[in-house]
């Protein structure tokens, strides 16, 4: 079966971890009524019928116990080779079995998130209620991403996924270590250490556990959370968490296609060999580069300042299509595009040595502006990038040549202005302007 995982546009994170909490202890600045506290199931859900299309997903909430991993390996099994979202919502539980549940999805290589499950017939005071989970079958509900929460040890669990995603308002917290005595915390710490190196994610969330009060819970700005790697996909109110499934009947003209993952192939995580300086601003371009629909268009500087159009480029699931000056639409493979690169027998970060420049706007958007250095095979240049505050994706970059290495355009100066739109359609390659 081939999917896509629903990629996102808008962010403001909330992030963390709680370590040896129990579910008393994740005092969540949530609102409304909190249904009564079940250790955590495991439960597949989907969005409709999918004879023509629907949403999927693993939906896993509750308290993490000691039993849940056993719990988990055993619907692992029954779920065999297929690879479905795990959507966590929990305040968390036993730290040792959240580190298990993460190891198995790792293992699996299944994709993570927070997100809550509604399930449909639930009354909305318990909204994931058991009578409607469906044992050995498909339950049918909704995903939300905003207003999930993911705290104590549930954030290690998420941890395990290849990709992490969150939104604007999901909370999900970090709190101080407490332990009975030194050689515990020791361990305890050492144990932790071991499992963020396995599992890509940074020191640096020790760090923003240490600055929290002992009772209280540290929350992390989004440019925190991405480049610590606890969180490496952004959700936004736009999309929700899951796979979508096209069916039998499903309508050719639709996104859905038999194309894996359309919407973003591939993952935001780190590379080996990226300069760390780069860090949130390589997030910006994965997040841009590989999401499965939008528009680029280029073009050179004039002597007076002045942009003047050269090509337009539209990047539709695994193809795209180029022309320039409004000429005949031309089809090429898409490739892949990621932060490193082999050159010269060796990993080369694209960018490197980034500095944060200031904050402006661009089209009406807030946005950060960074300056550093790009290299793509025999082409460098300096670059600067404004991406947007609120989703980290690409607004305009400026490259600028040497001029004894232009660009392929002919020009020393090349300017990228991206369009994302998700409905940015194939061109009919017929087509003659």
């Amino acid at each position: 079966m081939k999917s896509r995982y629903r990629i996102v546009n808008f962010f403001f994170l909330f992030v963390a971890s709680l370590i040896l909490l129990t579910s008393n202890s994740t005092q969540a600045e949530t609102s409304g009524h909190q249904p009564a506290i079940r250790p955590m199931d495991f439960a597949l859900v989907q969005s409709g019928n999918c004879q023509e299309t629907c949403t999927q997903w693993i939906s896993a909430e509750g308290d993490i116990t000691t039993g849940t991993p056993e719990l988990f390996r055993a619907f692992l099994k029954k779920l065999g080779s297929r690879k479905l979202p795990v959507v966590f919502q929990s305040y968390g539980g036993d730290v040792d079995a959240a580190l298990a549940i993460g190891r198995m999805i790792r293992t699996a290589g299944l994709e993570t998130t927070v997100g809550r499950t509604q399930l449909k017939d639930c009354p909305m005071l318990d909204p994931r209620c058991q009578e409607q989970i469906v044992e050995n079958g498909w339950s049918a509900g909704e995903v939300r991403a905003g207003g999930a929460y993911c705290f104590s040890a549930c954030p290690f669990a998420l941890a395990g996924g290849e990709v992490r995603g969150a939104t604007v308002t999901a909370a999900v917290g970090v709190h101080q270590i407490t332990t009975e005595s030194t050689k515990a915390s020791e361990a305890i710490s050492r144990k932790l250490s071991k499992y963020f190196d396995e599992m890509g994610v940074s020191s640096e969330v020790f760090a923003m556990m240490a600055l929290a009060t002992p009772k209280g819970m540290y929350r992390i700005q989004m440019a925190e959370a991405l480049k610590s790697g606890l969180i490496t996909k952004v959700l936004s109110y736009e999309d929700e968490p899951g796979y979508v499934y096209c069916g039998p009947y499903a309508n050719s003209a639709s996104l859905c296609t038999e194309l894996e993952d359309p919407r973003s192939h591939g993952s935001e995580s780190r590379d080996v060999g990226e300069d760390p300086s780069c860090a949130l601003l390589n997030r910006a371009y994965m997040r841009t580069v590989n999401s499965g629909r939008y528009r680029v268009n280029f073009f050179h500087i004039e002597a007076d300042g002045n942009d003047v159009f050269d090509m337009e480029t539209r990047f539709v699931d695994r193809s795209y299509y180029t022309r320039r000056n409004n000429g005949p639409w031309v089809k090429k493979t898409r490739p892949l595009l990621l932060t490193v690169r082999w050159e010269a027998g060796r990993k080369r970060p694209v960018i490197r040595s980034c500095v944060h420049t200031g904050n402006e706007t661009v089209d009406g958007i807030a946005a950060m502006r960074f300056q550093g250095e790009w290299q793509r095979s025999a082409f460098s240049a300096s670059i600067e990038v404004w991406i947007s505050k609120d989703n980290l994706t690409y607004l305009k970059a400026i490259r600028r040549f040497p001029e004894n290495s232009l660009y392929p355009l002919g020009n020393q100066t090349v300017v990228e202005k991206y369009d994302l739109d998700r409905n940015v359609l194939a061109p009919d390659l017929s087509e003659h302007p």
